[in-house]
């Protein structure tokens, strides 16, 4: 390969790219380790009443906490911000979406007006919501419900006039009324679930074209403090009776490491629904393995995996129709981590398992990220990325007219901002950057096609849960 040539790669700067007017904006709070950060297309600020207002994909962020709304005002002086518009909030505990949010940044306490939420396994909307001081929530005019369809074409849902809810504890109702689609049939004054997820029945029946009247069923288990499972158990009128069985694993105490094996077995006896007989080669024993573990080794470096192997390229589009919608097919790789003050170097092997799809292996891909840091005692920063990877366009079994194409791509970016602090709240940093890119080979449609491959070992690192 023709890594040796990365340090002449860089030849100058490529282009210039300014962030001004006020599109990065911060707010200080007691703690400067807990500051605002808003992000939006404009952003004004009305002294007069201390009132930041921002319109056009806006963006809230202090630690784990996180707001995207088409408009925000923010009071610097009372912490509140008033969120409308396609709003979405976010911490450790739940995902909100919905048209009105409050929050109060110095008490976490929120209000919000109608919303969806997704609480494995409950998908939940209601008219209005707020937390309360002891971690719970308390919803108004709520629905409950297992089925994955939208709101409005549920196959059954709960309707309760109000709804208590402790994430990861219990769910409980007054005043509860079972729908199958719109019709009523069962009142309950009182309905109690459970949200702990290592234990219990989980029961999703429904009805589609594709799979007919389905009943969908699973019992969660813990073995000890490390080990736990999930046993599943299907059955499909149109496609016949299914299992599989979850194995996951987590450290206890410090969460160094976690993990999971799972596997899905299907003998389909409508495989080729809507399907031409001739053109999909699908056996009608059909299957799904997956293996993913990520494991923190010492406070600098981490390794993760993840390895999935299914029985037809139409497997996880059949049956896992929420992970198919993510990636089409299978993503397989193992990196390697090793993170030190002021920089962090990543390996990684992305690799095909099965040959009926088309893959672009990258065996190996080495990245090195520079952070942001000061250049001696100038109020500049630098900062920067560079990347070598040896990728192989791999093509299908059946194609068998094509042939396989390797490529190496060497990529080096740099970037110098000076960051300025105004009125002592507003921060503009102007940049300007330059990037270079050397492949050892150049064809008119492959390379266009290996470069648009290219994803950031950053999102390798993360537990995507498939």
């Amino acid at each position: 390969m023709h890594l040796t040539l990365l340090a002449i790669i860089w030849l100058g700067w490529v282009g210039v790219a300014l962030a001004m007017n006020g599109s990065d904006f911060a707010v200080d709070t007691a703690d400067r380790k807990d500051d605002i950060a808003i992000d939006a297309d404009t952003i004004a600020f009305e002294h007069h009443n201390n009132l930041v207002r921002a319109e056009g994909n806006v963006q809230i962020e202090r630690g784990n906490q996180f707001i995207s709304a088409d408009l925000v005002l923010f009071h610097t002086e009372t912490q509140y911000a008033y969120a409308q518009g396609n709003v979405v909030y976010r911490d450790d505990d739940l995902e909100w979406t919905g048209e009105r949010f409050v929050y109060d940044f110095n008490t976490g306490r929120w209000a919000s007006g109608e919303f969806t939420s997704f609480l494995d396994p409950f998908y939940i909307d209601a008219g209005a919501a707020k937390n309360l001081p002891d971690d719970e929530f308390e919803l108004q005019r709520a629905g409950v419900t297992t089925c994955e369809l939208p709101t409005g074409h549920t196959h059954y849902h709960f309707r309760a006039r109000r709804a208590m809810i402790r994430p990861g504890h219990r769910l409980r109702t007054r005043h509860a009324v079972l729908y199958l689609g719109r019709l009523p049939i069962f009142y309950t004054p009182i309905w109690h679930a459970s949200l702990d997820p290592d234990f219990g029945f989980r029961f999703q029946p429904g009805s589609s074209s594709r799979m007919g009247h389905y009943l969908l069923s699973s019992y969660r288990y813990r073995l000890n403090p490390v080990w736990r499972g999930e046993t599943h158990l299907d059955y499909r009128s149109r496609r016949g009776v299914a299992g599989g069985q979850d194995l996951l694993w987590d450290d206890p105490y410090d969460d160094a490491y976690g993990g999971r094996f799972f596997g899905y077995f299907i003998n389909d006896r409508d495989r080729y629904l809507d399907r031409d007989p001739e053109s999909v080669d699908i056996d009608k024993a059909r299957y799904r393995f997956l293996l993913q573990h990520r494991h923190r080794l010492t406070a600098r470096d981490a390794f993760s995996l993840k390895l999935e192997y299914v029985s037809d390229h139409k497997m996880r589009e059949d049956f896992f129709e929420r992970y198919y919608r993510r990636a089409s097919q299978p993503d397989n790789f193992v990196a390697y981590i090793h993170r030190r003050d002021g920089l962090t170097l990543s390996t990684l092997g992305r690799m095909r398992l099965n040959d009926f799809y088309e893959h672009i292996d990258r065996l190996p891909e080495v990245n090195l990220d520079i952070h942001r840091r000061r250049m001696a005692q100038t109020p500049f920063y630098y900062e920067g990325s560079h990347e070598a990877v040896a990728m192989n366009r791999r093509h299908p079994r059946h194609a068998t007219d094509a042939q396989d194409v390797a490529v190496e791509r060497l990529d080096t970016r740099h970037g110098v901002s000076w960051p300025i602090r105004s009125f002592g709240f507003l921060n503009i940093a102007p940049r300007i950057g330059g990037r270079g890119t050397y492949y050892s080979e150049t064809f008119e449609t492959v390379t266009e096609e290996l470069v648009s491959t290219v994803v950031t070992t950053n999102e390798i690192v993360e537990a995507d849960g498939s």
